[in-house]
């Protein structure tokens, strides 16, 4: 059975607390969810800080992106040290900060969060669905769009790449069910850290509606 040292991976007792949130998502065309992990020093043995982070997260970024057509229903967080389950948090009249028509799901942002290894652990999507109609046109990001989703990535690399430049959490990408074996990680759930951003051209990848972690 491959461990998670073969894999380069982190486990979850290495780091001081990790977390992942998920946003889920309305949008004209139907639900999506958007997935975040990160670890949080800082907050280590405090449930309730960490339960204000998601709406921190996508207010100073992920909004920005999207239209106000999209509406945020609920923040659902795991602190994974705390063992079994996640905090749901049903969210009233939060919208994304775009005032403009949203584009269609087959038009969808997409960050492509790498971990620098080159295996097929190494990429994660994220997608961003309801952007402004305007930010896409035959299937690609207009450049002032393209622009637009750099700055929002670099801001997040800043302010949650900590292990890049000294920032007060650390992003990472979680992997559930490849630590097999620990009573204390029910999830088996390991990491890497996020090491660059990169911002795809093409925007008909449309929101993975899977519900797995």
């Amino acid at each position: 059975m491959t461990s998670v040292a073969d894999l380069r991976m982190i486990k979850m007792w290495d780091l001081v607390w990790p977390m992942t949130i998920r946003y889920h998502i309305s949008a004209p065309w139907g639900m999506s969810q958007i997935t975040l992990s990160v670890d949080v020093p800082e907050f280590h043995d405090q449930p309730a800080s960490s339960l204000l982070l998601g709406r921190e997260l996508w207010d100073r970024s992920i909004a920005s992106a999207m239209t106000r057509d999209v509406m945020l229903e609920i923040v659902e967080t795991w602190t994974w040290r705390m063992g079994w389950g996640s905090f749901v948090a049903p969210q009233t009249n939060v919208r994304g900060g775009q005032i403009a028509p949203a584009a269609p799901r087959r038009d969808s942002g997409c960050l492509v969060l790498h971990t620098g290894h080159s295996d097929n652990y190494a990429r994660r999507r994220l997608i961003l669905p309801g952007i402004p109609r305007s930010w896409a046109h035959d299937g690609l990001l207009t450049d002032g769009a393209r622009g637009a989703l750099e700055t929002m990535a670099q801001f997040m690399v800043m302010g949650m790449c900590g292990h890049l430049n000294g920032a007060p959490m650390i992003w990472l990408n979680h992997y559930p069910d490849v630590d097999k074996g620990d009573p204390t990680n029910p999830f088996g759930v390991a990491f890497r850290r996020v090491e660059f951003v990169r911002v795809c051209w093409h925007t008909d990848r449309a929101p993975d509606p899977s519900m797995a972690l």
